[in-house]
């Protein structure tokens, strides 16, 4: 994904129909070998009468090319092309999203009879980032935060895929779940100017492994947070909880 946020250089390998290095596109084995065709004088069309009717189709004996090859080149046996292996740097413009398909003109297969090339259509897969989730330019990022964090708010800082880091804050209280917003960092618009947003989802970490002391809290806590709710949670019980919390996590 770094490759699409900034832009990148691929190098590509792939077979392509091209021009014939033997003959040159002519598929003769010499130019001696190219005869004009007998049958419509080299214009690659006859025409015939059929009753009061005149009518012109392709000549049958050239193919409508109006040359008859007699010795064809051993390499394409006649066709002026054979495949071979092309190489070339495509340009990822930044902001390019999966499923995309980049048009390379000229660079397709050869036309025959040195008609000119065909395009090529390059399909660009975007390879994943675990780190975000991409919808359009808005990128993703789930941020763990622990239940003393969620409770009394705190200040995280979010690296977004540029590399860049941003701090936002918390507010106490916060759910698992909740999403905050930060304008103008996510993708590049592939099609205009600025970048997406990058979001950022909270998620509420639960301790594993509590010690004894930090499960006494916890309890404490518990039966505070109870008792608070029947009595109607005075505000100085409130400022008990958050301390109880502060000494469960280490802030204090």
């Amino acid at each position: 994904m770094d490759d699409a946020y900034h832009g990148a250089q691929i190098p590509l390998a792939f077979e392509r129909v091209s021009l014939c290095d033997i003959c040159h596109g002519t598929g003769a084995r010499g130019a001696s070998s190219v005869k004009r065709c007998s049958r419509c004088r080299g214009s690659g069309r006859v025409q015939f009468s059929q009753g009061f009717f005149s009518m012109t189709q392709t000549c049958t004996q050239c193919g409508g090319e109006g040359q008859v090859i007699e010795n064809p080149c051993p390499e394409c046996r006649g066709g002026g092309r054979a495949r071979k292996m092309a190489r070339l740097t495509v340009k990822i413009p930044p902001g390019i999203y999966d499923g995309a398909t980049l048009r390379i003109a000229g660079q397709g297969e050869t036309g025959p009879r040195g008609a000119p090339s065909g395009d090529l259509h390059v399909h660009v897969r975007v390879k994943s980032d675990p780190r975000f989730e991409r919808t359009e330019d808005d990128l993703l990022v789930e941020r763990d935060v622990d239940i003393a964090e969620a409770a009394l708010g705190t200040t995280v800082e979010i690296a977004a895929l540029s590399g860049d880091l941003t701090k936002i804050k918390i507010p106490a209280g916060v759910g698992h779940g909740a999403t905050f917003r930060i304008r103008d960092k996510g993708m590049p618009k592939l099609h205009g100017r600025g970048h997406g947003d990058l979001l950022v989802k909270i998620r509420i970490a639960v301790p594993q492994g509590l010690t004894a002391h930090q499960r006494k809290l916890l309890e404490e806590l518990a039966r505070s947070l109870r008792a608070g709710h029947d009595d109607g949670a005075s505000t100085e019980r409130k400022k008990d909880d958050s301390g109880i919390f502060k000494k469960i996590f280490g802030s204090e």
